[in-house]
């Protein structure tokens, strides 16, 4: 049985409950986006079904009874990605641009928690609106604190790109580094010239 939640928290909610109230489904794969895993959770801590998502990696779901996931949460990756960037490429301080959703709040917190850990300074955690097209406020705060490295934690895939374009035009010359949806062909495709 196939639910598409289309990204939307609203739906994601709409379609668990049809799975579980309806369709009486006692496992449930999805949903992949935080934000849309976020609300369904506790439908399936409610219920007791079963609810495993391939890529919704939020520390802050670790503690959710009947929720697992295929892939490591926040906290793992960030603590190799800040290790990364301070022994590998020698990053000491970083700007952190991100999405204000769960999912960047996370992401920043985690990496900047093991990065000072280890020496580095975090000198700019700015956050903007997942849809929001112009970064160039943004970009011009990240700029101002002279940061080595910016963390660039946005939507998967394109939108990162953006990001990196627009600093490009404002002559921002950084270490670029962000998380797992930075591995992604459209990105290459849309954003490989930059």
């Amino acid at each position: 049985i196939f639910e598409d939640s289309g990204t939307d928290p609203k739906k994601s909610v709409n379609a668990m409950n049809k799975l579980v109230h309806v369709n009486k489904v006692d496992f449930v794969l999805g949903d992949s986006w935080s934000s849309t895993t976020v609300p369904i959770v506790p439908i399936a801590n409610a219920e007791k079904v079963v609810l495993i998502s391939p890529i919704a990696i939020l520390d802050d779901l670790e503690a959710d009874d009947m929720f697992f996931r295929t892939v490591p949460k926040t906290n793992d990756m960030m603590k190799e990605l800040a290790n990364y960037a301070y022994y590998e490429i020698g990053s000491r301080k970083i700007a952190i641009l991100m999405q204000a959703t769960p999912f960047g709040f996370e992401h920043a917190r985690d990496f900047k928690t093991e990065f000072e850990s280890l020496g580095g300074k975090v000198v700019l955690e700015e956050s903007f609106v997942l849809t929001q097209a112009d970064l160039h406020a943004e970009l011009t705060k990240a700029q101002a604190k002279n940061p080595d490295t910016i963390l660039n934690v946005h939507a998967t895939g394109p939108k990162i790109g953006s990001l990196v374009k627009q600093a490009k035009e404002l002559g921002i010359e950084v270490n670029w580094i962000s998380h797992f949806g930075a591995e992604s062909g459209p990105l290459i495709q849309q954003y490989g010239d930059v």
